[in-house]
């Protein structure tokens, strides 16, 4: 298998979890250290991902429930874990009440929560 070959499978592989994760290219770039540019490059299949940086990312995804060790291998997988999906659903759920919250303080002009408001 040429590199090139390789280089694409892990810009696939990379691009599927982040997205999965709901994250952006600069907060991969932040956890993993390097630029967004890096991982731009990465996701395109424009450049070689350092083994470093790639063992980073696996680490990374793999402490939020996505396995993607098996990049490298003839059939590379992404596998999100059950707990993940809690986690993105939590964070939903979270991110729902914060924009209600935000819309009720424009909207009235005083601080609320949307259950401060529910037991009105």
């Amino acid at each position: 298998m040429s590199s090139r070959t390789d280089d694409i499978k892990i810009s696939i592989v990379l691009r599927a979890a982040r997205s999965g994760l709901g994250i952006s290219q600069a907060d991969l770039a932040a956890e993993l250290g390097v630029s967004q540019s890096t991982i731009t490059r990465c996701e395109r299949g424009a450049g070689s991902f350092p083994a470093n940086i790639l063992l980073r990312a696996i680490s990374f995804f793999r402490s939020h429930n996505v396995d993607i060790a098996g990049v490298l291998e003839d059939n590379p997988t992404v596998v999100f874990r059950s707990q993940m999906f809690e986690t993105l659903e939590k964070n939903e759920s979270k991110h729902q009440r914060d924009l209600a919250a935000s819309a009720m303080e424009k909207r009235f002009g005083e601080s609320k929560t949307v259950s401060d408001s529910q037991d009105n």
